[in-house]
């Protein structure tokens, strides 16, 4: 959901270079992490804001049970690089005061952002032993 490294790359018009267009596209980056490992098959992002780590873990799961795939590597990213996503979550509430989410509790009052990576590498258990 957050473009942050795009947003600071583009933020001037004198410091935008013929990468900018494609070296910031979230699109872009699935595919480049393809060829550099040398994967084949499908390789798209998937931007559903929260949930856009298992939602592509869905994706995945999926494509390996319809045969589309025998295995899988799938991933996220979060990284709050620049503050204006940030400031504008706050002026509309959605951030919790004390920066804790609290799903399911009758104490919610917002979420708290957070940055990390997670890459798993999904394969039918079928195909673990061979």
């Amino acid at each position: 959901m957050n473009r942050d490294y795009e947003t600071l790359l583009n933020n001037s018009p004198t410091t935008i270079t013929h990468y900018n267009g494609t070296g910031t596209a979230m699109s872009i980056a699935a595919n480049r992490i393809s060829y550099n490992f040398n994967f084949t098959g499908p390789s798209f992002a998937i931007d559903s804001a929260c949930s856009s780590s298992l939602v592509a873990l869905h994706c995945a799961a999926h494509a390996i049970r319809q045969g589309d795939c025998e295995m899988a590597v799938c991933g996220g990213v979060s990284c709050i690089i620049e503050p204006r996503v940030f400031v504008a979550l706050s002026k509309a509430k959605m951030i919790s005061p004390d920066g804790t989410s609290k799903p399911f509790s009758s104490k919610a009052d917002g979420y708290g952002r957070g940055e990390g990576c997670g890459i798993v590498v999904l394969k039918p258990l079928k195909k673990m032993t061979s």
